[in-house]
């Protein structure tokens, strides 16, 4: 009777961690929440922000101040608001471009792509081709975390 009581429980759990098992792996390669593209942070309503159409990208940046410019890449799970406190004090002397980087804040991807540090290199180097009027091939980049590989 007690073999038959462990095999039951046994089978229970079994039977609880498959079901959880299949939830999991249903949510993590199957299930696509849809976005809200309406929602806007404290941080981005109390900034200027420009948001232009790239040939693969629509970027999501912040331009402060006047000097050589420099681009802040932030690192992998944040956005440029990672850089909130930099960007003024960096700006009374160059000319600072803080950027969201693909699938990070608001800077979005035009198909799908495979988020690693070809993708940022490639973003990098078209976001600085289409802004060569701004005086671009030449700049400082500053990277945090995997930010610092993303060198064009």
């Amino acid at each position: 009777m007690k073999q038959r009581r462990t095999l039951k429980i046994c089978a229970a759990s079994l039977f609880t961690i498959s079901i959880l098992a299949l939830a999991i792996l249903y949510m993590a390669y199957f299930y696509h929440p849809s976005e809200n593209t309406a929602y806007q942070s404290n941080y981005i309503s109390s900034r200027t922000t420009i948001h232009a159409e790239l040939e693969n990208y629509s970027a999501n940046y912040i331009v402060e101040g006047n000097g050589d410019p420099v681009i802040l890449i932030h690192g992998g799970g944040s956005w440029l608001y990672s850089y909130r406190d930099n960007i003024s004090a960096l700006a009374e002397t160059f000319e600072v471009y803080a950027l969201d980087m693909p699938g990070h804040g608001y800077t979005a991807s035009q198909n799908e792509p495979v988020y690693d540090l070809d993708t940022y290199t490639d973003f990098i180097n078209e976001f600085m081709t289409t802004n060569k009027s701004k005086r671009l091939p030449s700049l400082d980049i500053h990277g945090a975390e995997d930010g610092l590989f993303i060198l064009p």
